[in-house]
């Protein structure tokens, strides 16, 4: 997932906005200086794994969820919309949603799997979650933005990629980054996609990434 504090590093990759070309040079300078520390490694439950080696992940117990970022497959819904501005605030309607829906996941999940205990301020043995997600297509955004007047059908609920990096919270060192590429349940025909399958089919894609998440940690945990 050195100068920067945690909590710079939590404002610049978590909280900084989208919006602005400069921030994301800046966001994207500090992120490749600190993935340059890390190793590629075998995993099977993600597509893509990188590990600080000289990490030791033994001393970690607690884990500080910054607040997911969502980035949409806007060139997908151009012909969903009639004008770009309609589209921007389906997006705007649904991101905060998308937002609360991986939180309380995610906060579930790790209480589930009984390993980490979730905090909301940081010690030294707490590693800080940054996470990501890009790539989102729902084939019925609008339907989950709002109301939603029109019916959608679709073969699936739609696909996100997921890129989480992991921040130690005392030095603001990256320590790891995973990415994985998830596609909600496809069916074999077209079937009417609404918000509750979207809120479905994320949670579901959220359990499976935080339980993954919690199992290679509780491996990686064990003393070396």
């Amino acid at each position: 997932m050195k100068s920067l504090s945690v909590l710079a590093v939590c404002i610049s990759l978590a909280c900084a906005s989208f919006a602005s070309v400069a921030s994301d040079e800046n966001r994207s300078e500090v992120q490749h200086s600190q993935t340059t520390q890390l190793t590629a490694v075998e995993s099977p439950r993600v597509d893509q794994l990188l590990v600080n080696e000289a990490a030791d992940f033994a001393r970690y117990d607690n884990l500080m969820l910054a607040q997911v970022q969502v980035s949409f497959r806007e060139k997908a819904y151009r012909s969903s919309f009639s004008t770009r501005n309609q589209m921007n605030r389906a997006i705007a309607n649904v991101t905060p949603k998308i937002q609360q829906l991986f939180a309380e996941t995610f906060s579930a999940v790790t209480k589930q799997q009984g390993h980490f205990q979730m905090v909301s301020q940081h010690t030294d043995n707490t590693l800080v979650v940054v996470p990501r997600l890009v790539d989102v297509y729902l084939a019925n955004l609008d339907d989950m933005s709002h109301s939603g007047r029109t019916s959608v059908y679709a073969q699936s609920a739609g696909h996100m990629t997921l890129v989480v990096d992991l921040y130690d919270a005392s030095t603001g060192e990256m320590l790891a980054r995973a990415v994985d590429h998830q596609q909600a349940t496809e069916w074999s025909r077209a079937v009417r996609q609404s918000s509750v399958d979207n809120t479905q089919q994320i949670r579901r894609m959220v359990t499976s990434w935080t339980t993954d998440l919690n199992q290679g940690l509780k491996q990686l945990n064990q003393p070396m």
